[in-house]
């Protein structure tokens, strides 16, 4: 070979071995997107996880929706005997606290509470799982309820759960397994499970949530102008069974009638 073909032989090859280098990396940066798009494929989707099944309650243990009751007014003091200056709250109570109030463990101490506690128009005071709340107790009415800064939040207890009132559709709703839930005597939906964007939901026997109805059209008939309120808040056993020593079907003394 000549010697002046050497050098251009090794430099052909070089810029050869470089452009199939160049290639190489354009492939791969081609086969990214797709690799990855086949790689999310495989991954399994995620589905929404339902609602517990519904509490179906029994008419005689049902609170009916005209039974008309009176929220406690707020003590006047707390749990350390200091003046406590707050308002009741007549919203839906939502948050943790009302998962406190209703776990099987806060239920066997609430029980134990109240055996002392059955004098008439009494606010007594106790802590569980660090956090104080308020029973009331009125003829055989009891109430518990806690303080969130200037409002006052009341439950009442009936045939083992805890319920609270929408006065802006007239119900009464139970608290069971995280959610508020209503059973009338609508036949399309006659449980419907209230959320935390201040509607109600279809939902069945399953817990698969359904239709919000207040979309469909289908919502609460009230009897005032409605302002839906965007809860600032987040969000136990199914068997009723499980509340017992927390009933009370008596009329609280009052302040906010429904």
């Amino acid at each position: 070979m000549h010697p002046f073909y050497g050098p251009l032989i090794y430099i052909s090859q070089e810029k050869s071995s470089m452009k199939s280098k160049i290639l190489n990396l354009f492939a791969l940066l081609l086969l990214y997107p797709l690799s990855a798009c086949l790689a999310q494929d495989d991954a399994p989707t995620a589905t929404p996880t339902p609602l517990p099944a519904p509490l179906t309650l029994k008419s005689q243990v049902k609170l009916n929706d005209s039974d008309h009751r009176h929220f406690p007014r707020a003590p006047k003091t707390g749990p350390e005997g200091k003046v406590l200056r707050v308002d009741v709250d007549d919203h839906i109570a939502r948050g943790l606290f009302v998962d406190n109030l209703t776990s099987p463990e806060a239920v066997s101490l609430i029980q134990g509470y109240n055996q002392g506690e059955t004098k008439s128009d009494q606010y007594s005071w106790h802590t569980l799982n660090a956090k104080d709340y308020c029973h009331f107790h009125n003829g055989d009415s009891d109430w518990y309820g806690w303080r969130t800064g200037p409002d006052f939040h009341w439950v009442y207890s009936h045939s083992g759960l805890v319920w609270t009132h929408d006065h802006f559709a007239d119900r009464w709703l139970y608290y069971d397994r995280g959610c508020w839930w209503w059973q009338g005597e609508d036949k399309a939906h006659p449980i419907q499970v209230y959320l935390e964007d201040g509607h109600y939901y279809a939902c069945d026997a399953t817990g698969v949530l359904g239709a919000n109805l207040g979309t469909t059209g289908a919502e609460e008939v009230v009897t005032k102008p409605i302002v839906k309120e965007t809860p600032s808040t987040p969000r136990d056993e199914d068997n009723p069974a499980a509340h017992a020593g927390m009933g009370g079907t008596g009329l609280g003394g009052g302040m906010k009638s429904y």
